[in-house]
Formats: structure tokens, sequence, C-alpha cells
């Protein structure tokens, strides 16, 4: 398992998101994590992959997900 971190200071609102495994991988997760709660919340997951699926997956116009900047940890 592989996991990588990302927090932005300014909103995001995610388009698409691209699984990239080569042949080994068999499934990914995008998911995000508020540090404040410590909540984790699944936005997409690609389970049994396979290399001749689409290589981006774009969120239909209007469900794309939003999220606020990243508030600072105390």
């Amino acid at each position: 398992m592989t996991q990588g971190f990302q927090s932005f200071d300014h909103p995001v609102r995610i388009d698409s998101w691209q699984p990239h495994m080569h042949l080994r991988g068999v499934a990914m997760s995008l998911e995000v994590f508020y540090p404040e709660t410590g909540r984790t919340e699944v936005l997409s997951q690609a389970s049994n992959w396979t290399s001749a699926w689409n290589h981006s997956h774009t969120y239909q116009e209007g469900f794309q997900p939003l999220f606020p900047r990243a508030r600072p940890l105390s």
C-alpha cells in the first residue's frame, strides 16, 4: 500500500482523478482527510483495476468535489 497527502492554502475543486498502477495494482481510492475532525471521506474508488480502462476519470459538471482551504493546525 502507498499513500500520498497534499494540503492546499486555497480552495480546491477536483475535476478528475487518474488511477495509475501499471500492471501490479488492482485497486485505488481517492480520499479526503479532514485534520480538524479526523474524518475521512472516499471520493472515488477503482476496484479490480485493469490497464485497459480509461486513464482519467472526469467528474460530471456540477458534481466536482469542492473543498475549502486547509486551516493550519494549532
